[in-house]
């Protein structure tokens, strides 16, 4: 592989990285809402 090639290589590998950073976290907020709307049930429950 070239030195051009290997730069190529690089910068896709590093946005794939970000791509994935980014969807981990929009994960991270789902399981977030998810845990506060187990929540919510659970007090709702609690209370009747």
């Amino acid at each position: 592989m070239s030195d051009k090639e290997l730069q190529q290589e690089i910068l896709a590998l590093q946005q794939e990285v970000l791509d994935l950073e980014n969807k981990a976290k929009a994960i991270e907020k789902t399981i977030a809402a998810i845990k506060q709307r187990v929540q919510n049930l659970k007090d709702i429950a609690c209370s009747r």
